[in-house]
């Protein structure tokens, strides 16, 4: 009896290589795969003929919180390499890894120092470079063995000797359970390599036997599947080029990529000539000598392109040289190298496979819907189009790829009677559908729980306003709205009270005169409106200073006079007092004064106009104007109330020095052009009997070059002139 455990490193070729010639040469009875154990009963699902990429998909959903995790397949994958030449030999394929929902099934170690160390040796940037560098980059002509010890070593060195963890303790007993079964013959262990080194030591320990581990208990429900996957969707960097090293070997995989990768990028609008081609082949050869290597690397190749086709100076270092995303490229043609190194195969699963109960769901919702590709126009006042609406907006909401409504604004929809979707069902559905299973077994429980997941991780009221206009699209806004009133309570400063209003207007609207969706007097959604009045309120509160007026701060407060005008009845209190206290704070900023006030009037409560004008800084007596103006323009034109505010306001206009004068004129100005011309006029007239006759000096034009001399003296004392 012995035990091989072979390390790898993710979607290695070279590590398949050796992985395939180990089971070929040990005919071993059993083959230790570091796959998920509940995988086990399903095996046979892993070995159909798939085209390749796939990804296991997993996941585990307890409560409202949903946790999912891929793992990607290639061809060159050394696990699924693995599983095909154990089937091959005959031997027993067991997987051997916790669960990937297990807490401890996630490696949350650092980079060594060993590793660091190596790197700082090499001067090699990133982890996948020193991999490639040492292992990746052998020759066409290097044994097999060889690779294997170059392999070994390679991880040997970067071990940083630390104490198993629960993960390598729960594969090791399968590893003793496997050498008590086997006999005589061989185990093959197939692990990833920051795991050989304990597994080795739970094989050499002595002890044999025992049981093999039952998969863990979950909290919550989880399942797995197989899914499609794409290079594009891969984490690892450049997966297509490790397919052509899979494919082709060390020796002609670099032509096959020179050679697609000139005729990629000149389809993609650079230019590269015939003699910038035979260029960039001649500095990739050469930067491999100089590297020694007899074949150019994956960082040859790239080097090579930036280095013959770049003419200008590139602003950052080449992010294949660190570890970050090639995305962040700083020029487009780095960016596309990178996007052809990375690749878009796209996989495709066995028809034998087995799906998930959500993916039957949708297909049949195409199919009962009449769904076809082309572009559908919706008349969301007939029932069973709004039907086809709320599946197609379900679709979206989950990410179904195939399904897009022509808008430019989410908002926008819930005013709309009509709707237009661009539909493809030539779209590839079945992994997004299968990731939302995660989420909840039917399509509107899916739906649900990802937008209510949506108010959980909101940062901010718009947010909330996108989750809810969703929630309404779909049809789940009853069982969404308790998750929209936890999430306005701890959401927001008093920086955020525009956005607060924006929501709070579009609640209300929903609440009040939407007859489409079912939103009208909802009682869900009216305590909704009712909490996000008390936090628009609450946050108005917490303003502090005198500064400058800010847009939509007026509009918010106009909200809270609309919930109190039209809703009082959703309210959690009277909102009245609030603006009281509002509307006479000194320390409040002056738009926000101005638009409780105005709020007030609304109300009827007019005796709080003469407290809150005593309040006011003169100077910036526009911007109180414009936040009472925005709520109450109506009053303050048509009634005896904005006649004495108008009084008062002449009155304090004339006191105004000159230089008072030129500080308030622009944010008067700003007030004043709220008003259509019409209504100017009325203004003008009231004014004219007020100041006719009367012993006042008429108000002064400020001299703009006087103005003008005494900033230039100013800034001549401060040295700026």
């Amino acid at each position: 009896m012995s035990v091989a455990i072979v390390g790898f490193h993710p979607h290695s070729p070279s590590c398949s290589s050796v992985v395939s010639a180990v089971i070929a040469a040990s005919a071993p009875a059993f083959v230790l795969i570091q796959l998920p154990v509940e995988l086990n009963a399903r095996a046979h699902e892993l070995l159909l003929d798939h085209e390749l990429p796939i990804a296991l998909f997993s996941h585990r959903r307890h409560v409202d919180v949903t946790h999912a995790w891929w793992l990607p397949l290639t061809a060159y994958s050394p696990e699924l390499v693995a599983a095909r030449a154990a089937v091959s030999m005959g031997a027993h394929v067991r997987f051997i890894d916790l669960p990937a929902w297990h807490a401890d099934a996630v490696d949350t170690a650092d980079v060594t120092a060993s590793e660091l160390a190596l790197r700082r040796a090499s001067g090699i940037g990133t982890s996948q470079g020193l991999w490639d560098h040492l292992v990746e980059s052998h020759d066409a002509a290097t044994p097999t063995d060889e690779l294997a010890r170059r392999i070994d070593t390679f991880f040997d060195l970067i071990d940083d000797g630390r104490a198993p963890t629960p993960r390598e303790l729960f594969m090791a007993a399968s590893v003793r359970a496997a050498v008590g079964e086997a006999g005589d013959r061989q185990v093959v262990v197939v692990c990833r390599g920051e795991h050989r080194a304990r597994l080795i030591d739970a094989a050499s320990d002595g002890a044999t036997g025992g049981r093999w581990p039952d998969v863990p208990d979950a909290v919550g429900e989880t399942s797995s599947y197989l899914v499609p996957f794409s290079y594009a969707r891969m984490s690892a960097p450049a997966p297509w080029w490790y397919h052509q090293l899979w494919t082709h070997g060390p020796e002609q995989a670099p032509e096959v990529a020179l050679t697609t990768l000139v005729e990629n990028l000149r389809t993609r609008g650079h230019r590269v000539s015939t003699p910038d081609a035979v260029n960039l082949r001649v500095v990739a050869q050469g930067l491999a000598l100089i590297r020694g290597r007899h074949d150019p690397a994956r960082v040859d190749l790239l080097d090579a392109a930036a280095s013959a086709l770049i003419n200008e100076s590139v602003p950052a270092e080449l992010p294949w040289h660190r570890d970050t995303d090639a995305g962040a490229a700083a020029h487009p043609l780095v960016a596309d190298c990178c996007s052809i190194f990375q690749g878009d195969v796209v996989g495709r699963l066995h028809p034998d496979t087995p799906m998930s109960g959500l993916i039957h769901e949708v297909e049949q919702l195409i199919r009962d819907l009449e769904l076809t590709t082309g572009t559908v126009d919706l008349d969301l006042t007939d029932p069973s189009e709004l039907a086809r609406s709320r599946a197609l907006h379900r679709f979206r909401v989950l990410r179904i790829p195939g399904f897009e409504v022509q808008q430019t604004d989410d908002a926008d929809a819930i005013h709309a009677a009509g709707e237009t979707w661009r539909i493809d069902l030539r779209e590839p559905r079945i992994a997004a559908a299968t990731e939302s299973a995660a989420y909840g077994p039917t399509v509107q429980a899916a739906c649900t729980a990802v937008v209510e997941r949506r108010c959980v991780d909101t940062v901010g009221f718009d947010d909330i306003e996108a989750a809810v206009v969703d929630a309404v699209l779909t049809g789940i806004h009853g069982p969404f709205a308790s998750s929209a009133n936890s999430a306005v309570g701890r959401t927001g400063n008093p920086t955020d009270l525009a956005p607060g209003g924006r929501l709070l207007g579009t609640v209300l609207e929903l609440w009040r005169h939407d007859r489409i969706f079912g939103t009208q007097g909802n009682i869900h959604l009216g305590r909704l409106v009712g909490a996000v009045t008390s936090r628009v309120l609450e946050l108005a509160s917490a303003l502090r200073g005198a500064g400058s007026s800010e847009p939509g701060r007026p509009a918010a407060i106009k909200a809270v006079s609309d919930a109190q005008t039209f809703a009082s009845s959703v309210l959690f209190d009277d909102p009245l007092p609030h603006l009281v206290a509002l509307a006479t704070d000194p320390v409040i900023p002056f738009d926000v004064r101005g638009a409780a006030l105005g709020a007030c009037w609304q109300a009827g409560m007019f005796d709080v106009s003469r407290r809150a004008m005593r309040s006011i800084d003169h100077r910036l007596v526009g911007d109180w104007l414009l936040g009472l103006f925005t709520v109450a323009r109506e009053t303050f034109v048509s009634t005896e109330h904005g006649q004495s505010v108008l009084a008062e306001l002449d009155e304090v206009v004339t006191s105004l020095t000159d230089d008072a004068f030129a500080v308030a004129l622009p944010s008067l100005r700003q007030a004043f052009e709220y008003f259509p011309p019409r209504e100017r006029q009325i203004i003008a007239e009231r004014i004219a009997p007020h100041t006719a006759g009367a012993a006042v000096h008429p108000v002064p034009t400020p001299d703009a070059s006087g103005l003008d001399a005494r900033v230039s003296a100013v800034l001549a004392q401060i040295g700026l002139r």
